[in-house]
């Protein structure tokens, strides 16, 4: 450690150190973890969804998620493998999501411009010659 450099508590523990730390009550070890790896992390949410609002809710409900499970951390994979795992189906859900919304979206104005065209023949606005000439471009 050089002169200016400033000594940052527990930067020197490793993962399963500041794990078990937090699985026994100290709660500030987390944050080690996600001083740790939020910058990693951020990369891979926004290298996926190109969004950076999109990307910080993603990051905070990882290590939400992170924290809340971590009595499920199983020791076989390391801590930063486990997060970004946390982290890439949170973003994949995501995108489907996303991607579903977009889809419903586009053929509810396609309803509604069905619904629209019908509401005009009804009224009678689209009458007599223009909605032969409707009929005739539908056909086509």
């Amino acid at each position: 450690m050089e002169e200016g450099d400033v000594k940052v508590p527990g930067q020197d523990r490793s993962d399963e150190e500041l794990v078990d730390a937090v699985l026994g009550g100290d709660i500030s070890s987390y944050d080690h973890l996600v001083i740790r790896y939020k910058e990693r992390l951020y990369g891979v949410i926004y290298n996926m969804t190109s969004n950076h609002e999109d990307c910080n809710d993603l990051l905070m409900e990882t290590f939400d998620k992170a924290y809340r499970s971590l009595g499920q951390y199983k020791r076989n994979a390391s801590f930063y493998t486990w997060i970004y795992r946390i982290a890439l189906n949170r973003t994949i859900n995501h995108l489907n999501k996303y991607k579903k919304r977009r889809y419903d979206l586009s053929l509810n104005e396609m309803d509604s411009d069905d619904s629209m065209e019908r509401e005009l023949k009804d009224s009678g606005v689209v009458g007599g010659d223009k909605q032969a000439e409707l009929g005739e471009l539908q056909k086509n």
